[in-house]
Formats: structure tokens, C-alpha cells, sequence
């Protein structure tokens, strides 16, 4: 299961924006069920998207956010490698900005696996699309 640090890190990557509180909010079943907190605490779709609303009004991208969120636990869930290289990623990036405040200097994903988040952010927009139309 992708760690906060990993949610937020991505987020900032593809949306602009951290969107801390959106996956605290999202994940905060975590305290009371662990690993299951999946099962019951607001990892659906539609609780996702109200959660976003919620917190970010007026923020498609928050919506996105939320969607990317839950399908990012699904593939890291399946994909333990794309889970560890996601660690290690967002924490080489925590490093680098702690290092070097002045510079601007972070680490940048590969372009194979930007392209890969992309064709995923695209997906989940998808997915929310479809799930308002039904």
C-alpha cells in the first residue's frame, strides 16, 4: 500500500498541488483496521469524490486527485516492485529538496514512467466520467 509520502509526492507531480489532507482524509480508516481499512472506510468512488469536494471546493483536479488515489492503492497492491520504486522515489525526491533549499533541483521520474502516469491519470478520468454518467 502506497505510503502518504508517496500519494503526495505523485499528486504534486501530476496535479500541481500536494493534496495532503485529501489522502489523510481518505486514509485515516488506517488507524482503526490497518491494511483492511479499504474494506470499510471511504475507498469507493463516490466517497472519494465527496471527500474532495469537501475539502477543496471548486477543484476538479481534487476529484481527480481522489480517483488517481484509490486506483495508485490498487496498483501498488498487485505491483510490490512499482511500489518499492515509488518509495524509493519519493524519498530520494524528500532528500534532494531538503539538500539543496536554493536550487530548485528534485528528482524527475523517467519518461517511460511519466508517460505511464499519464496514460494512468487519463484512465481514472475515465472512470470517474463514466461512474457520473451511469
Amino acid at each position: 500500500m502506497p505510503s502518504h509520502l508517496i500519494h503526495c509526492k505523485l499528486s504534486r507531480e501530476l496535479f500541481g498541488k500536494s493534496y495532503y489532507m485529501l489522502h489523510r482524509a481518505i486514509d485515516s480508516g488506517y488507524i482503526f483496521k490497518g491494511g483492511k481499512h479499504r474494506n470499510y472506510f471511504l475507498h469507493d468512488s463516490f466517497s472519494a469524490m465527496i471527500i474532495a469536494q469537501n475539502l477543496y471546493p471548486n477543484d476538479e483536479k481534487a476529484v481527480a486527485a481522489a480517483q488517481f488515489h484509490l486506483e495508485l492503492d490498487e496498483l501498488c497492491s498487485s505491483n510490490p516492485v512499482l511500489h518499492d520504486y515509488l518509495e524509493k522515489w519519493a524519498k530520494l525526491k524528500v532528500k534532494k529538496k531538503r539538500k539543496s533549499k536554493k536550487r530548485k533541483e528534485v528528482a524527475s521520474l523517467p519518461p517511460e514512467f511519466r508517460h505511464f502516469l499519464k496514460d494512468l491519470k487519463t484512465m481514472s478520468e475515465i472512470c470517474r466520467l463514466a461512474e457520473r454518467l451511469s
